[in-house]
């Protein structure tokens, strides 16, 4: 079994490149610092350039420290053309992994629909209460396609 012992250790684990098919992205850090996620107009365009216009859903985790930095992202899920299931074991392993304190999950409409289905809602009312447990908390749930996002807490469908 791995043993993390230190930050930078961490942080290797918790990749900062995304690669996604044909798109690649790298988290501008500084200082050793990472990027903070507290625009959600920087997570929305980050989420919409690396899977919007994928013709399958993709759900994915960005995992937060205390202070709102980036340390890590991972791939959760990889669906069909109209539903990706959304494992609480998946992303709640990930976030224990790398010590996140926060988390904020995206997904794709290949449809281009940028509406919250009841399904979307339930599963972050879900990820609320799973992560409240481990206090772990879920800042965000986004929507996204090739052209937009939405925010589920911007649009308080909460």
């Amino acid at each position: 079994m791995t043993s993390f012992t230190k930050k930078q250790d961490i942080k290797m684990f918790s990749s900062v490149k995304i690669q996604h098919e044909e798109f690649s992205y790298n988290i501008p850090f500084s200082n050793g610092i990472g990027q903070e996620l507290t625009s959600s107009d920087f997570t929305g365009e980050l989420l919409k350039n690396l899977i919007g216009n994928s013709a399958q859903e993709y759900v994915y985790a960005f995992y937060l420290d205390c202070h709102l930095e980036l340390i890590g992202i991972a791939p959760i899920a990889l669906g069909s053309s109209t539903e990706a299931l959304v494992s609480n074991k998946a992303i709640f392993q990930h976030a224990l992994i790398c010590n996140a304190d926060n988390i904020i999950i995206g997904h794709n409409h290949p449809t281009g629909k940028l509406v919250f289905s009841n399904n979307d809602i339930q599963t972050f009312h879900r990820l609320e209460n799973a992560g409240s447990f481990l206090g772990i908390r879920v800042l965000d749930f986004f929507v996204v396609s090739d052209t937009s996002y939405r925010s589920i807490r911007e649009d308080q469908q909460i």
